[in-house]
């Protein structure tokens, strides 16, 4: 069976302050939305792979072949055959006999995708495509640093894993790294830094430090070793007010440890009478994993179809695992809802199984293809790669959510500070000030959480939580 899967990579942003859960990627500079075939990872097309230092004329050869086979690759697997009304063999001729090096055929290739108004058929670059691999692992050998670039240059961090090497060793925010491996990094690119951080697991990384906390910056030089960094994608919580529910946020379907960890969650609340999943600003991730976690939840029926012009991308989905958890269902959505997270709600939307709250999903129903490629420059071999639209897909009902997105059950929008100010019969005239509004906010908020009470500072901050409660325990304890 052909498996789709769908990579989303995007910064996700925060919902609460009261309980925030999010996603941490390091030392990742991500793509926007994109969807991959994980099967159909494969190096299709292979360039000279010889270690000789190539002459002019050989590196444009080579260049010249890279970009023949990236416009193969689209004329014939991608999903519109009139490529978006544009007449494709012009690039041909276009390009031909001028480009001459690899940063010409990244700029040549980016150029000519960009004509198909698709802004999910991307070039992936060699630090690109690095990114991308990292991200879909969803895990990373290293010691736990999230780094930053000042405006003078100097590499900073910004944060550390909890209880990973880094943190255990001691280093902390606002500490710069002035060399690694006793190589200086005044004027190297973050992301090489990051690269000479990572490394194998059990190896050993020299970082020499300089912390700004005292009066006088201590220089310090640490060696840590190097461990793995998982990402966790998946957080549960329980309410005191709501005992009956269990709580699942889903921070992303990229980690391909998801399903298990899902499990592992539905274990923690078998003896909950319902859930709530939370997909909200979850911007996808592996369609496999939307297929599998729709199956724990259903008995039969299409989980999801992949429609194309191309056979070998055709695909259906169906459920067949039966049910891991009987209960009810809530799931939430949002604008930033979007791929794996709209294949996941479609599907139990569809059958009826889960209602959905909160506001309009985002609407991404194309399928992207990554095709692997090798790219030969003057002196070494680089992979490089092509994010490809060849599909779109379907819900249940066989609706084609793109560009529209999927409305939810009860929709909740975000309320005003005004509305929730009014909840709380706040004493505030209609024509308070914006920023009194804002104070007022900021004190009730203060005041919650000065009695311990963040249970219900984010309960009632988050208005489509509340309703999801109230519609699954009307009653509160």
């Amino acid at each position: 069976m052909n498996r789709l899967v769908t990579i989303i990579t995007y910064p996700q942003k925060g919902y609460r302050w009261a309980f925030t859960i999010g996603l941490s990627i390091l030392f990742i500079v991500l793509s926007s939305f994109t969807l991959e075939s994980k099967l159909l990872v494969n190096k299709l097309f292979l360039v000279s792979n010889t270690n000789k230092i190539l002459t002019p004329t050989e590196e444009a050869t080579e260049a010249q072949a890279l970009f023949q086979q990236v416009w193969e690759a689209v004329f014939v697997n991608y999903y519109k055959p009139e490529f978006n009304h544009q007449q494709w063999q012009y690039w041909l001729t276009h390009y031909k006999n001028q480009l001459k090096t690899p940063e010409d055929v990244t700029v040549a290739t980016q150029t000519m995708l960009t004509s198909l108004n698709d802004p999910y058929s991307i070039f992936l670059p060699p630090k690109r495509f690095e990114s991308q691999s990292i991200s879909i692992a969803s895990k990373l050998f290293g010691i736990g640093l999230q780094l930053e670039g000042d405006a003078t240059g100097k590499v900073i961090v910004v944060g550390t894993v909890p209880n990973a090497p880094a943190e255990k060793a001691g280093i902390q925010s606002g500490d710069s790294i002035i060399a690694i491996d006793d190589k200086p990094t005044s004027g190297m690119p973050i992301e090489d830094c990051a690269k000479k951080i990572r490394g194998n697991k059990g190896t050993t990384v020299k970082l020499t430090l300089l912390r700004h906390a005292e009066k006088t910056p201590q220089k310090m030089t640490l060696s840590v070793v190097r461990d793995e960094i998982k990402f966790k994608t998946v957080e549960t919580f329980t309410f005191k007010s709501y005992p009956t529910i269990g709580y699942i946020k889903l921070n992303s379907f990229i980690s391909e440890d998801l399903l298990e960890e899902v499990k592992q969650a539905l274990e923690q609340f078998k003896l909950k009478k319902s859930l709530i999943i939370d997909v909200r600003g979850n911007l996808g991730g592996l369609l496999e994993n939307a297929v599998e976690l729709s199956d724990l939840f259903l008995d039969e029926g299409t989980i999801v179809s992949v429609k194309s012009r191309i056979s070998k991308h055709q695909y259906e989905a169906s459920a067949h695992n039966g049910q891991a958890f009987y209960g009810k269902l809530i799931i939430l959505t949002d604008k930033s809802s979007a791929s794996a997270s709209e294949v996941f709600a479609g599907a139990m939307k569809d059958h009826h199984r889960a209602t959905l709250v909160g506001t309009q999903t985002f609407g991404k129903g194309l399928v992207q293809q990554v095709i692997t490629l090798n790219q030969r420059g003057k002196t070494k071999l680089e992979t490089v790669g092509l994010n490809l639209t060849v599909a779109q897909y379907l819900t249940p009902n066989g609706t084609n959510i793109h560009g529209v997105g999927i409305a939810p059950n009860y929709s909740i929008k975000a309320e005003t500070n005004e509305v929730l100010l009014a909840s709380l019969h706040t004493a505030l005239k209609p024509t308070a000030s914006e920023q009194a509004t804002q104070r007022a906010l900021t004190n009730h908020m203060k005041h919650l959480l000065k009695q311990g009470k963040k249970e219900e500072a984010w309960l009632w901050v988050d208005k489509p939580l509340q309703t999801a409660c109230t519609l699954l325990e009307p009653t509160p304890r």
